[in-house]
């Protein structure tokens, strides 16, 4: 005769999916405290929600509003021709590279240059006509409030100052370079991009120089030889 093993059970009351009497108490309890609190410095939170409210909307309306100005210049690259010079020269079978008479330079060179202090210094020295304040003509220092305790430490200020308001990023997917000035005076911002874009000109016109004595040198002394 064999006896069969029955399987054991586990006890414990079912699973009804009732919720507990005690955490419901608790929760209870948790948002009555909060709720007490709330209503005892109801006063302090609303006055504290107005004041920010005002400091917000007095600071929106006292700070100076910033125009910008913006350009987007290509740097001058070289071609395969010759120059003139380098073009006689090769008629007496002097061989001398192939160059425009112009510099070719990356984007991010003229990066830099913006940034530059020889290129701003001259400017911060200049005076400049500001529209919004009546056709006035004021130094830059005067106009941006540079203090100094000598005229050095103002120039050097001067020049923190332009380049904090000139903006250049190499946009590299165009082979281009963008620049944007931004000053409290729509007149100002487009009168120094101005001048900034005058002086990556002339920092061209340097470069084709000195490339044009360079060569001439070399042809001469090929052309010696």
């Amino acid at each position: 005769m064999s006896a069969g093993l029955a399987a054991p059970r586990l006890g414990g009351a079912p699973d009804l999916g009732l919720e507990d009497p005690q955490n419901a108490n608790d929760d209870r309890k948790a948002f009555l405290g909060f709720a007490a609190v709330v209503l005892r410095w109801r006063r302090l939170i609303v006055g504290l929600g107005v004041a920010g409210g005002l400091i917000g909307l007095a600071s929106g309306l006292l700070s100076r509003r910033l125009y910008r100005s913006s350009a987007l210049f290509v740097p001058q690259t070289s071609d395969a021709g010759l120059s003139g010079l380098a073009l006689a020269a090769s008629q007496l079978g002097v061989r001398v590279p192939a160059t425009s008479g112009g510099p070719s330079w990356g984007t991010g060179l003229y990066v830099e240059v913006l940034r530059s202090r020889a290129l701003l210094e001259p400017i911060t020295r200049d005076s400049f006509t500001v529209v919004e304040m009546g056709g006035r003509r004021l130094p830059f220092t005067e106009l941006f409030e540079i203090r100094g305790a000598s005229a050095e430490a103002r120039l050097d200020r001067g020049v923190r100052a332009l380049q904090s308001a000139i903006k250049a990023t190499d946009e590299r997917t165009i082979a281009a370079v963008r620049l944007s000035v931004s000053t409290p005076w729509p007149s100002v911002s487009l009168t120094l991009a101005e001048r900034v874009l005058q002086g990556v000109d002339e920092f061209n016109s340097q470069g084709r120089q000195s490339q044009a004595a360079a060569e001439r040198a070399f042809v001469e002394g090929q052309t010696a030889e």
